[in-house]
């Protein structure tokens, strides 16, 4: 699979409006060359460079196999009208929270495809050892 923005250019700068700077909303996204027997897809956004450990900024799983992208602005609802559902980050609110990263630290999305369908939680959607290997990873880079 290949995950991508029309927002940034991967491994490039993250606009502000995507940040704790601006609005916080959550980036377009897109992917393509899905794996055959792919029945829902696991997002997570994390930094792994916070001094706090490992920051996740959006937890999102339930994505229905024959979705292609995600929209910018996702409502932070726990269920959305697509049937995806969204888990607590950790600022502790559910759904995207915007990244606020030094400057030069990096924010990464991954996108997983699983072949069977989760029936977690909301709270347990950062355990990321239940899902399948990762697409390719896009990196963020916070402007100042």
């Amino acid at each position: 699979m290949r995950l991508s923005s029309t927002a940034f250019d991967e491994g490039g700068m993250l606009p502000p409006r995507f940040t704790c700077d601006g609005d916080g909303a959550s980036p377009p996204l897109e992917w393509k060359d899905v794996p055959d027997g792919t029945q829902t897809f696991a997002l997570i956004c994390e930094d792994p460079d916070a001094p706090s450990g490992m920051f996740t900024h959006w937890p999102l799983f339930n994505l229905s196999a024959g979705s292609r992208e995600l929209p910018e602005g996702i409502p932070k609802d726990a269920v959305l009208s697509i049937g995806a559902r969204q888990g607590t980050n950790s600022f502790g609110n559910v759904g995207y929270g915007g990244a606020c990263p030094p400057s030069g630290e990096s924010i990464v999305i991954s996108l997983s495809s699983t072949r069977w369908m989760p029936t977690l939680a909301s709270n347990q959607v950062q355990e990321k050892s239940s899902y399948s290997t990762p697409c390719e990873i896009t990196f963020w880079r916070r402007l100042n």
